[in-house]
């Protein structure tokens, strides 16, 4: 039980790692304009 519950724990740390990841990247994507994107 304790090394499920371990497992829950760093699921749950990967997966807000990887949402604050995602949402930083789209911020960035979004401000840099499209002509330094198609370089």
């Amino acid at each position: 039980m304790f090394f499920i519950e371990i497992n829950y724990y760093a699921l749950r740390l990967v997966d807000q790692t990887l949402e604050v990841a995602v949402l930083s990247l789209t911020s960035v994507l979004t401000e840099t304009p499209h002509s330094t994107l198609q370089r």
